[in-house]
Order: structure tokens, then C-alpha cells, then sequence
């Protein structure tokens, strides 16, 4: 058998000092203890796994000698250098000095971006979007706290159910 390190008597306590009758606390402490001890891998559990041992002649060092060296690796071009290279269609969509001009007339004038800049949210619109979305997160959080209240809830609820059936089962038998 394995033995685990578990202070049943102390957690039994917690379960009476919570509401727990005694044997309640006792069943639902003892079927805890007995699932841990269920779960624990033992010295058998791990034999079939494989050793040092047994992984060392998967790979031999004659097995990587007409792989690259590190050295060698290093001199080669990475993905990002050969990415950073233009190619030939790139090249030949480069823009003329004529093309560039038409460009240049198409752009935007200094009173074009003035109006922009006057239509774009200032520090104040800004500032109250922040204070909203502050607010909408505190109530978002709130929210979420009375979820995790009821779950609580709920959780005990079911805890006490399972307590119940073991000691419903407990006394058939």
C-alpha cells in the first residue's frame, strides 16, 4: 500500500467546525483520504517506463555525422534575411517617377488633414471613454463575483449530496 501524508482527524475537525455532523465529516474525510491513495503512482506503476538505458542506442554519433554542425548552420541565411530580399516581380512593380507624381496629386492637402485632425476624438472624449469602459469592468467583475458566489453555493450543495448518499450507503451495508 502507498502511504499518504493526510491529517484525516484535522480535516474532520474543519468539516464539523463548517457544519458538518461527525459522521458526515468522517465519511466524506475517509472517501477523500481513500481516492488520493487511488491516484498516487506507485514504484510498480513506473518499471514499464523506459530507462536511460534503453533510449541510449536509439541514436548513434555515426548516425549524425553528415548532419550540418552548428558552425555551419550559423553562416546559412535565416528566413527572416532571405524574406527581407526583393524578388523579381517586386522589383518590377517598383513605381516610376511617373507614378510617383500621379501620387502626389492624389494625396491629401494641409487643410484636408487639419478637418481630420478636427473630426478625430480629443483627450476629454478619450478620457470619458475610459471612465465608461472602467465602469462597465467594475460591474462586469461584480457580476462575476455573484457567479462565483452562487457556484460556491451550488458546489457545497453537492458536496453535502455526495456526503448524504455515502452515508445513505454507509448504513445499507
Amino acid at each position: 500500500g502507498v502511504t499518504v501524508a493526510f491529517d484525516t482527524l484535522k480535516a474532520a475537525t474543519r468539516l464539523q467546525r463548517a457544519g458538518f455532523d461527525e459522521d458526515k465529516a468522517r465519511a466524506l474525510v475517509s472517501t477523500f483520504a481513500e481516492g488520493m491513495v487511488e491516484n498516487l503512482a506507485t514504484k510498480q506503476d513506473l518499471v514499464p517506463l523506459a530507462s536511460k538505458e534503453d533510449l541510449v542506442p536509439l541514436v548513434t554519433k555515426e548516425d549524425l555525422v553528415p548532419l550540418a554542425t552548428k558552425e555551419e548552420v550559423a553562416k546559412l541565411a535565416t528566413k527572416e534575411e532571405i524574406a527581407k530580399l526583393a524578388t523579381k516581380e517586386e522589383i518590377a512593380r517598383l513605381a516610376t517617377k511617373e507614378d510617383l507624381a500621379a501620387q502626389r496629386d492624389e494625396m491629401a492637402t494641409k487643410e484636408e488633414l487639419a478637418a481630420l485632425r478636427a473630426e478625430m476624438a480629443t483627450k476629454q472624449d478619450l478620457a470619458a471613454q475610459r471612465s465608461e469602459t472602467k465602469a462597465g469592468f467594475a460591474t462586469l467583475r461584480a457580476e462575476i463575483a455573484k457567479v462565483q458566489e452562487r457556484m460556491t453555493v451550488r458546489m457545497g450543495t453537492a458536496i453535502g449530496a455526495a456526503v448524504a448518499i455515502l452515508v445513505a450507503v454507509d448504513k445499507l451495508l
